[in-house]
């Protein structure tokens, strides 16, 4: 049932993300990409609508334990995750993982923070930024930590709180 809510979400975007699939990168030659960085297009598996819904049902687990149900931007957060500015492809699993620090680190203060607040959630050894909002959801009486778009950026500058985590050191 959680997953016929997500693919309604989606439903408007779905044709127009599927028909962006031969989307033309062209535009982006003038970022100096050499040939090696445009590799990953054609080597790597880009993260697809079923995937969204994975790392949605996956982060869910974790975050309805503190109230929060995660969401994503129709259409432009799974353009931008795979979007070739990002340099290294941006896989499931890191994104997965970043959501799990997060929960583990920030969780119970996520939780308390008011409806529109802005942030962004940022993994500092994948250097993975997911700006976000928070929304009130009267339907469902939770809120939602709605992920704006996600994108691999060193030195991502924003005037927005970052909620940074980082993989422990063995």
């Amino acid at each position: 049932m959680h997953i016929n809510k997500l693919l309604r979400e989606f439903e408007d975007d779905i044709n127009s993300i599927i028909n962006e699939t031969d989307y033309d990168y062209s535009q982006y030659d003038d970022y100096g990409m050499d040939d090696e960085q445009d590799d990953f297009i054609e080597d790597d598996k880009p993260i697809s609508i079923a995937d969204v819904i994975q790392l949605k049902n996956t982060s869910n687990a974790f975050f309805k334990k503190v109230g929060i149900d995660i969401c994503f931007d129709k259409g432009h957060f799974l353009h931008r995750i795979n979007d070739i500015r990002n340099g290294k492809h941006i896989k499931l699993s890191e994104l997965i993982n970043l959501y799990k620090k997060e929960f583990k680190k920030y969780g119970k203060l996520l939780s308390k923070l008011p409806q529109g607040y802005e942030a962004v959630l940022k993994d500092l050894q994948t250097n993975i930024n997911v700006p976000f909002v928070l929304k009130w959801d009267d339907d469902n009486k939770e809120m939602d930590l709605v992920a704006k778009t996600a994108m691999r950026t060193k030195n991502f500058i924003t005037r927005n709180k970052v909620f940074a985590v980082e993989h422990k050191r063995k």
